[in-house]
């Protein structure tokens, strides 16, 4: 019992069980239908099963949207568990506690441990962050090695270790084979701008970066990859990638993700929530102790990362999570700083502000679901918004609290409701959600037929859920001669195009997808 009792007491033990529980939490019970989430696992799934290690393809196609790190963690997870949503997610999940364990150890090293048990709690709080890390997509792999890489170049630049800096050489060049260019960009600019606001960009700090050996580490990590894509499409996936999904996305708005300026601040104080509503004063603090080394680089961090994206015309939530663990370290050290040193009087009204935000999320969320039937769950809509519950407790709990005067419990009333939310979504809400899966519908009637295809366009779910390739018939004429040759075959495509084919054939299943504005529609003759 003693031992059990000193074991919980180490504040990174109740972080790595807290973590666990939380980016697993259902990752296995919920099927793969989101759109990025079924192209990668896909993509992944047709990787391991041709053993092919350079070449990305979703749907037995050419992929060129992402490089294969997170196909490769994937594929590993199907080789020793099978193919499966839980396998799919299963290395994310591990990095969203890599995260937040890194995030307490290095801003441990460099400021305290209460700062460092805080940021990392503030992280775990966060709904979208764990969001992110039970997601098969690449974007758990990217946090995990930018964060890495910025951490490990600024304890080798504070410290003069050179092993730091090697990890971050590495760590970066693992995030370049996550995500791409973007990572270098924002890690190099990033530690430029801190090495400038420190007065240490001299050539007698450049020589100590081992920039010759560095830059050769990281060389031998990510371009091999690089240049056998290239020679094995003949460069398609080079341009491809570089100028649809990088260029294209940075100046174009792409797929309908566009947004006004400062969107992706938005973003991120929605995303950092309920943390985040300290932000103003959080940022302040920073500021005005920016001297202090991973205040500074935290700062630099924040703003660097949210304002590359403000810039990007293709705007998603996602692309600002990298910003959320150098947020939470500046939120920590304001909350140690002022709310637990009795200064409380500067949090009253962001308390009362939660509180009615919570308020409108709970009552506001109920009719927005109701009236706009986004979600095809039917009876399930009124649990699905009491699965929210937590969060409107907590704010109640923490406004309590402060009239107590108990800053410590204010901070653990928001956090442990945030984290009982994030339970909730994962246990209750999502799997009601997942009932109305127009995918795992078709699939139940799909998986046992011999002969399917697509007439223009399908639910981007169905090669993954279904583990097979699905033709795709681009004309009226393709679909007539299809039948011709497969009297029992079967169609899937979306309503929109019903009107266009040039049979008449039984509809099988007519339900709308989740979170799309699409209706899968399967047809026999």
């Amino acid at each position: 019992m003693g031992g059990a009792i000193r074991f919980f007491q180490q504040e990174k033990y109740v972080l790595l069980i807290v973590g666990l529980i939380l980016c697993t939490a259902n990752i296995g019970g919920i099927s793969i239908y989101i759109l990025d989430e079924a192209k990668n696992a896909a993509c992944a799934r047709e990787m391991w099963e041709q053993n092919e290690w350079i070449v990305p393809t979703y749907n037995y196609n050419l992929r060129t949207d992402k490089p294969p790190l997170h196909y490769y963690f994937m594929g590993l997870a199907y080789q020793l568990l099978g193919v499966s949503p839980f396998a799919a997610r299963l290395f994310s999940a591990v990095f969203g506690v890599l995260t937040t364990l890194i995030i307490y150890f290095y801003t441990k090293k460099h400021l305290n441990q209460k700062t460092a048990f805080l940021a990392s709690l503030g992280l775990l709080s966060s709904i979208h962050f764990v969001l992110q890390f039970h997601l098969a997509v690449p974007d758990p792999y990217l946090i995990f090695f930018m964060t890495l890489s910025i951490l490990a170049f600024f304890t080798g630049i504070q410290e003069k270790k050179s092993n730091q800096l090697y990890v971050g050489y590495a760590a970066v060049a693992l995030a370049a084979l996550a995500k791409g260019i973007v990572a270098i960009g924002l890690v190099g600019l990033i530690m430029l701008l801190y090495l400038i606001a420190s007065r240490r960009l001299t050539w007698q700090q450049l020589g100590q970066l081992r920039l010759l050996r560095g830059g050769l580490l990281f060389l031998l990590i990510a371009v091999p990859w690089y240049v056998a894509v290239g020679y094995a499409t003949e460069g398609e996936w080079l341009r491809g990638f570089f100028f649809e999904h990088n260029f294209e996305r940075f100046s174009s708005e792409m797929e309908g993700h566009g947004g006004f300026f400062l969107l992706p601040l938005l973003f991120v104080i929605v995303g950092m929530l309920p943390f985040s509503i300290f932000l103003p004063q959080a940022v302040v603090k920073a500021w005005q102790n920016s001297a202090q080394p991973m205040i500074r680089l935290s700062l630099i961090a924040a703003v660097v990362i949210t304002g590359f994206f403000c810039f990007s015309a293709t705007k998603l939530p996602n692309y600002t999570v990298p910003t959320y663990p150098f947020l939470a370290i500046l939120l920590a050290y304001f909350t140690n700083e002022s709310i637990l040193k009795d200064t409380l009087r500067s949090a009253r009204w962001n308390l009362w502000i939660w509180l009615v935000l919570t308020l409108v999320l709970v009552i506001g969320g109920y009719f927005a679901i109701n009236e706009t039937g986004t979600i095809a769950v039917g009876q399930a809509t009124p649990l699905i918004s009491l699965g929210l519950l937590p969060l409107l407790l907590g704010a109640i709990l923490a406004v309590w609290f402060y009239y107590k005067n108990q800053s410590a419990a204010i901070i653990f009333s928001l956090a442990i409701s945030a984290m009982l939310t994030t339970l909730s979504i994962w246990y209750v809400m999502f799997p009601k959600i997942d009932e109305g899966n127009s995918v795992q519908q078709g699939v139940a009637i799909l998986e046992q037929q011999d002969h399917i295809a697509y007439f223009i366009r399908m639910n981007r779910a169905f090669p993954f859920n279904l583990q097979r390739a699905i033709p795709l018939l681009e004309t009226p004429y393709e679909v007539r001669d299809f039948f011709n040759q497969y009297p029992d075959g079967y169609i899937i495509t979306t309503e929109r195009h019903l009107k266009e084919l040039p049979v008449k054939l039984d509809t099988i299943l007519l339900q709308k997808d989740l979170f799309e504005n699409t209706t899968t529609a399967i047809l026999k003759k």
